[in-house]
C-alpha cells in the first residue's frame, strides 16, 4: 500500500535496447540456442508500449498523479567473466536460455560471447556496456493504492 502523497518509482527495460543488453542474446542467437518452451510469455492483451509515454500511461491509469517518465542511458562497467556469470547462473531470460542448453551449445555460446565482447572492451580489461531503461515516478492520490494496481 502507498499512502496519499507517497511517491512511487519504477524502472524496466524499454523497447530500445543498448548493446550491453544485447551482447548475450546475440551470442546465443549466433550459436543456435533454442529458448525452452517453459519460458513465461506476456499475454499481448496485457502488454504496453515500451516507451517513456507507454510506461507513463500505466501509473496514470492506476490513478497516480504527477507522473513523470523518461529514458535512462548509461554504460555498465564490468568484466567479461562477471557479465557471463549472470547468464551462466540462470539470471533473467538469457540465463534461462543458456542454462537449458546442452554443454556443447553452452560452450559455443560462451566462445561467441567472448568474441563479441571485444566490441565493448574499454582497453583496461573491462567492458563498457551501453544500457537503456525506462524510469517512471508518480504520486499516490486520494485513497490507498494497492501495489498490484500497477
Amino acid at each position: 500500500m502507498l499512502r496519499p502523497g507517497g511517491r512511487l518509482a519504477v524502472t524496466l527495460w524499454g523497447a530500445r535496447r543498448g548493446a550491453g543488453q544485447e551482447l548475450l542474446g546475440r551470442a546465443g542467437t549466433a550459436d543456435g540456442a533454442v529458448p525452452p518452451a517453459y519460458l513465461p510469455r506476456l499475454d499481448p492483451a496485457e502488454d504496453f508500449a515500451r516507451t517513456a509515454q507507454g510506461f507513463r500511461e500505466l501509473p496514470e491509469a492506476a490513478g497516480f498523479g504527477a507522473v513523470e517518465a523518461r529514458e535512462l542511458s548509461w554504460d555498465h562497467r564490468t568484466t567479461v567473466e562477471e557479465w557471463w556469470g549472470g547468464a551462466a547462473g540462470g539470471v533473467a531470460t538469457i540465463g534461462l536460455v543458456v542454462t537449458s542448453q546442452d554443454a556443447e551449445t553452452v560452450a559455443r555460446i560462451r566462445r561467441e560471447y567472448e568474441r563479441l565482447s571485444a566490441e565493448s572492451a574499454d582497453g583496461e580489461g573491462c567492458l563498457a556496456l551501453p544500457h537503456e531503461a525506462l524510469l517512471a515516478a508518480a504520486t499516490a492520490q486520494g485513497l490507498l493504492v494497492p501495489q498490484q494496481a500497477l
